[in-house]
Order: C-alpha cells, then structure tokens, then sequence
C-alpha cells in the first residue's frame, strides 16, 4: 500500500518512518457473471446510465466502478464523520468494455474482443445499454476489504510517497466508505491522464484488481490530506531514520584476480628488465640525445657519402665497427666534433639521413666539449 505524504516532500529515498497510517484495500473473491441481466436490480441497471461526473461512465472510454447501492453514484448526504469501521462485502464490479455508434445494427451485437482490454474470458456475460450509443458491460462479483492500517518502519518509496515493507494489518477507519464512494471517479481520471495505471490489454482481472486498490488509496489519501490539514490543532508526529545516499559495489572476483595476474605480470617484467640493465657493460642513458657526449671517442662525422653498406656506421659490420663498442668516457675529458651538412635540415651522412635521437641539438660548425 502507498500514500502520498506532502510532510515527506524533503526526506531522501529510502528514508524510514517508525509509524504512519495507510489505506488498506485487499481483493478476496473475483468471479464473473454470466447472467447479469438476472442478477441486477432495477436501480443498479439505471445507475450505469448516470452521467454523473462521480460515476466512471461520464466520458466515452473502457472504464470500471463498483456499483452502489442507490440510484446514484458518489458520496451520500450526510456531512458528519462515520464511526471508524472496516468495509468487508461483495460488490458488483462493472466494466464498461466497448461503445459503439447506435445507427448501424450490426453493432449491436456483444464481442468478447474489446478495443482496449484485448479478449474477455468467456464465462464473463454482458449487458448492453442503449442511449445515444450501444455500450457493452461486463460484471463480476468482487469479494474485497477496506480500511486503513498502521504501519510500522515505513519506506519513502520515491518523493513524498510511503510505502510498507512489511504485511499491514486492517483497521477500522471514519473515511473507508467515503472513499470507496469516490474511487469510481478517481479510476477514470486516472485512467485519463494514464497515471498509476497497470498493463490492461489481455489482463482485465489484474488490471481491474489493481485500478480498484489503487483508486481506493488515491481517494483515501485525498480525504486524509484535506481534513488534517484543516485541523489546525491536531498535529502528529513520528520519528525518522534518514537515509544517507551511498553507493554499494558489487565486486566480481573473477576480475580482481585478472588485474592481479596483470599487474604482478607486468612488474615481474619490469624487475627483470632492470636486474638485465644492472648486469649490462654500459650504464643507463636516461636521455638518448646525450649518448654521443657520453663516450670516450673523438671521432669526425662528416658529409663523406659510402657507396655500399659495408662503410656505412650505422649499419656495422666487419669494416666498420658499431658506434655501440664505443667505450664510456667515465668522465675523462673528451671532444665530440659533429658537422652539420649545409644543405640539409637534419644530421645526415651522404645520400642518408642519420638518426637525429643520436645527437644533442647544435648549431652549424660549433664543437662541443666536455
């Protein structure tokens, strides 16, 4: 059961109540009619006609009400507070399935196909009436419960609405039948402005079920809001647990043990890397420009152009040894002499470009010492 509670329009969601009142409406026993021309009374039968803007049939449409017990539909005369009571009863439940244009006799015949509720069950009887259309109504006796109930550590569902977690226990209430009298009314605004309503294509019972219940408690909680806010003087308080926002991670082990396994894969290779760096000849060059001031080799790098692969330096072989041999300086002093090509933007020896990481940037002509 849900209530709409305005005192509640601050709290955060999943907040607690200790103790709050809600309506209560329970569906015992549903079970179609299959004659309800031999079943209903004179005054039920000219009640469905009522155009009244309490009843559910005021505007054209597939709508449902349960029938009173005079000839009109809404509340009664009496203006004073009922003795709380409890409202245990059969009722009829009528269902306005179709209505179609009164010209055209061939629409007056029943179908246990409706436009909007899909197929009616067969066991279900109609009563056609006639007026400026042909309307076709279908009924069933429903065995139902109504009141109110108190209900302990309540839930805020969603903003300002209430809602039990727990089953509710009924009691007796001074607004159940003044409810009960609107509900028919507030089920067909409901349905009108498609708020709070459950699936109904190929789904009467569920669908009727819950338009009752639901418009029982909308009408409740109406009531409820009216006359307690104009007593001024009576003022009800309950306690509140708020409730922190918080985000709960829902942890797959699977995928903590495959970042592990990453992980330790990937420091395990970078330990190995360096225990092989530490046992190598020549120490770490942390910046590659730099690696020619770093070696103990005074050598004259010039425009000279080779002919085959075999002088080439940056490709060593036999005739010519790999700039990789050279040994550290290890800090005696040095010279390195690089000539930069006058008609080229970038270190080069001949026809081939040099790798440029390999040389600190210069200047043309200048020589470097260390």
């Amino acid at each position: 059961m849900k209530r709409v509670f305005n005192s509640a329009v601050n709290l955060p969601t999943m907040s607690t109540l200790t103790n709050i009142t809600l309506p209560y409406f329970a569906v015992d026993a549903f079970k179609w009619i299959e004659e309800p021309n031999s079943v209903l009374t004179q005054t039920q039968k000219r009640v469905i006609d009522d155009p009244s803007n309490w009843g559910p049939f005021f505007l054209a449409g597939d709508y449902l009400g349960l029938l009173p017990d005079t000839d009109h539909w809404g509340p009664g005369s009496n203006r004073t507070f009922a003795e709380p009571h409890i409202v245990d009863e059969t009722r009829i439940l009528v269902i306005r399935t179709e209505k179609r244009p009164l010209e055209d006799p061939k629409n007056h015949d029943c179908s246990y196909t409706a436009p909007d509720f899909g197929t009616i069950p067969r066991e279900a009887g109609f009563y056609t009436t006639f007026d400026l259309n042909v309307s076709f109504h279908c009924y069933i006796a429903v065995k139902y419960r109504a009141g109110a109930a108190e209900c302990n550590d309540c839930l805020v569902s969603s903003h300002n609405v209430i809602q039990n977690t727990a089953p509710l226990t009924l009691k007796p209430d001074p607004l159940t039948r003044e409810a009960l009298a609107l509900a028919p009314a507030v089920a067909t605004h409901m349905r009108l402005g498609n708020a709070s309503i459950p699936a109904f294509r190929n789904n009467v019972k569920n669908y009727s079920i819950e338009m009752l219940s639901r418009a029982y408690q909308a009408s409740w909680t109406m009531l409820t809001t009216k006359f307690s806010s104009d007593s001024a003087a009576v003022q009800l308080t309950t306690y509140v647990m708020v409730s922190v926002p918080t985000t709960r991670a829902r942890v797959k082990k699977w995928r903590v043990y495959l970042w592990l396994i990453i992980s330790m894969v990937a420091l395990s290779c970078g330990l190995v890397f360096f225990l092989y760096q530490r046992g190598c000849r020549h120490a770490w060059v942390d910046d590659p420009q730099m690696a020619g001031l770093l070696l103990n080799k005074q050598d004259n790098i010039g425009d000279e152009t080779w002919e085959d692969d075999k002088a080439n330096p940056w490709k060593p072989g036999p005739e010519c040894p790999s700039l990789e041999r050279l040994h550290p300086r290890n800090g005696e002093p040095t010279s390195v002499v690089l000539k930069y090509p006058q008609d080229r933007g970038h270190l080069g020896i001949g026809n081939r470009a040099a790798p440029t990481a390999w040389y600190p940037t210069i200047h043309r002509g200048h020589v470097i010492r260390c």
